[in-house]
């Protein structure tokens, strides 16, 4: 039965709407079939249990999403694809030491908040318990949205979350980035 549900899910429309927003539209199907057979791997009590309570989908999309968007995801490690662009930039083209001061502290941000998201990830993938977690992964999904695009409304559009939700998700992460930066001795204005 569960794989009668994977199967139905993995030609639905859903899943077709993730894949045309992903940012390596030439690895859709890649990531596509590499998340299913991570399905098809788990046990079906799992699958059943997300099933049984209406989850099943959002899950999937949540790991399609996370699969492509993060460079530390277990897809790329295995398969080797290098998607941080901005890092080749920055290696073939270094920063300049005397460009502006703020624009050095944005990207240090950016490293500080990108570190600290890769840290969750890292405890999620090893079983750290959700409540012992300083966001939970639907809180760092709204982060890194409102992250790359800036704007409360079009992540409430892309998502359907209210713009509430994610507005006290950047905050929350505000607050525990800033405990980051301390613990890492990073530099960080009070948020």
């Amino acid at each position: 039965m569960v794989r009668n549900v994977l199967l139905k899910i993995y030609e639905s429309k859903e899943i077709t709407e993730c894949l045309k927003r992903i940012t390596r539209k030439d690895l859709a199907d890649d990531i596509k079939q590499y998340v299913f057979l991570q399905l098809f791997e788990r046990p079906e009590s799992e699958i059943q249990d997300l099933h049984d309570r209406g989850k099943l989908k959002a899950y999937i999309v949540k790991m399609i999403y996370n699969t492509d968007r993060f460079k530390d995801s277990p897809f790329t490690r295995q398969y080797g694809f290098n998607r941080n662009v901005k890092e080749i930039t920055e290696r073939d083209h270094p920063i300049d030491e005397s460009d502006n001061e703020e624009e050095l502290f944005q990207m240090e941000q950016a490293r500080l908040i990108e570190e600290f998201v890769s840290e969750i990830d890292r405890k999620i993938e090893i079983g750290v318990p959700l409540n012992q977690l300083p966001l939970k992964p639907l809180e760092v999904d709204m982060v890194r949205l409102y992250s790359d695009h800036g704007n409360f409304r079009l992540v409430e559009a892309l998502t359907g979350i209210p713009r509430t939700t994610i507005h006290r998700a950047v905050q929350k992460a505000k607050k525990a980035i800033y405990e980051f930066s301390k613990r890492k001795g990073a530099s960080l204005r009070a948020c």
